[in-house]
């Protein structure tokens, strides 16, 4: 292989169907839809297993470097600065927790802790 290419940014595969999965690197701001030869390759670079690579290989690595995926990424950093007095600027209610579709992100957990219910008048 003549040129090097590198994964220098948080990269995670999600499955979408039988044949794709989407390539997702959130803090370059990249999403794309792949197929699972693109995924092999991108495991390839990322454990150096990586030999000879063709033409078609070359263009998809060179434009996910363009990206910013590939040989030096510009991640966007998360600003953790906190004002001096708290002025909360908004406010979010959780009128239950009884939901059961056990979304991996939720406060909820699917009901798995005592069911409550957000009274009208606090």
């Amino acid at each position: 292989m003549t040129e090097k290419f590198k994964i220098t940014c948080d990269l995670f595969t999600i499955p979408h169907n039988k044949n794709e999965q989407i390539l997702y690197a959130p803090r370059v701001g990249f999403v794309c839809k792949v197929n699972q030869d693109l995924i092999n390759l991108l495991s390839d670079l990322d454990s150096g297993k990586t030999g000879k690579i063709n033409r078609e290989q070359k263009e998809t690595l060179e434009f996910l470097e363009e990206k910013g995926v590939l040989n030096g990424s510009k991640e966007l950093t998360v600003k953790k600065t906190f004002p001096d007095k708290y002025t909360p600027t908004q406010v979010t209610l959780f009128p239950t927790n009884l939901c059961n579709l056990r979304c991996v992100y939720c406060y909820a957990s699917a009901g798995d802790r005592k069911p409550e219910i957000m009274d009208w008048f606090y």
